[in-house]
């Protein structure tokens, strides 16, 4: 039975379907490898580098744009600035002094408040307590603009910590992961010293009262080293 000229052709197009697919699905593979080589790359970057979390957007954008880095990538004032400098290696340290204190003085991590029974609860609870209370601070910050009339947007992204406005607003899902591992960082050794071993250690000798104080007096030292050091770089200056 002949074919007819119609059918050859839908045979053809047929033919030709089946191979833009396969291309669509190696686009796809490949679009995939590309993005994982392009974290890998930042990681190494921040790893071994010691670029700022401010300086890694522009260094994505040149990623991206295919440009080499070799020794044009720009390098951090010091170490106060950088990823690893600021939010991690200080932080870091006081956790392994936190644990040697702990091995010292006999004490166990649940002693001062790291208890694994009950954590998924804690962690929802904490969750709640932090979605309603944004709610509420948001909703009244949205309500008092729209009166002035200044409508407001949410926007979600990263930034780097500063004190003063950072300009750079990081939406990759990278700043995001660096975002989260280095403040359950930041919670575990501050918690852990400040309302955990002081409370512990002050209370066996103080009232509670007294040694919650006195925890919350060393923990607002500790954070005033900030904009003393912001104030003396000139990056925040004192009004009139």
């Amino acid at each position: 039975m002949a074919i007819s000229k119609s059918a050859k052709i839908m045979a053809e197009m047929e033919k030709v379907k089946g191979k833009i697919s396969d291309q669509q699905a190696r686009l796809k593979e490949l679009e995939q490898k590309h993005k994982e080589a392009e974290n890998e790359e930042i990681v190494d970057i921040v790893r071994g580098m010691s670029i700022s979390l401010e300086e890694l957007p522009l260094v994505l954008q040149r990623i991206k744009a295919g440009d080499t880095l070799g020794q044009n990538v720009p390098k951090s004032a010091g170490p106060e600035k950088t990823a690893i400098g600021e939010n991690v290696l200080h932080k870091a340290v006081g956790i392994i002094l936190l644990a040697v204190v702990l091995k010292r003085t006999n004490l166990t991590w649940s002693d001062i408040g790291f208890q694994r029974n009950g954590f998924a609860i804690s962690v929802l609870k904490g969750l709640s307590l932090g979605t309603v209370c944004f709610a509420i601070a948001y909703g009244l910050e949205f309500a008092i603009l729209s009166l002035q009339g200044n409508p407001a947007h949410f926007e979600l992204y990263v930034s780097g910590f500063s004190l003063t406005s950072s300009p750079i607003k990081n939406t990759d899902s990278l700043f995001f992961g660096l975002c989260l591992f280095l403040n359950a960082i930041n919670v575990w050794m501050e918690e852990g010293v400040f309302r955990g071993l002081f409370i512990k250690m002050l209370s066996e000798t103080k009232p509670f009262m007294t040694a919650n104080f006195i925890a919350v007096f060393l923990f607002g030292i500790w954070h005033i080293v900030m904009p003393i050091r912001s104030y003396i770089n000139g990056k925040c200056h004192l009004r009139k």
